[in-house]
């Protein structure tokens, strides 16, 4: 009986992996951090990066005509 559940649960851990891992290149986050920390706490990863939301990339772009205020 405990061989099963053992199984089940690295069965689990290995799905978490996976299922974070996909989820975080989707959403633009860190992909190994995920991974991580799916390996050593999977039910809470999963848990929060379905609720997470895709990180917002700010960019400024800078033109030479722009007065310095602005910058």
């Amino acid at each position: 009986m405990t061989s099963i559940v053992s199984i089940l649960l690295v069965a689990y851990r290995i799905y978490a992996i996976y299922y974070c891992t996909k989820k975080a290149r989707q959403l633009g986050r860190n992909v190994v951090g995920w991974g991580i920390f799916s390996f050593l706490l999977p039910l809470i990863a999963v848990m929060v990066i379905m609720n997470i939301k895709p990180m917002s990339v700010q960019r400024h772009t800078y033109s030479p005509n722009d007065p310095i205020d602005k910058i």
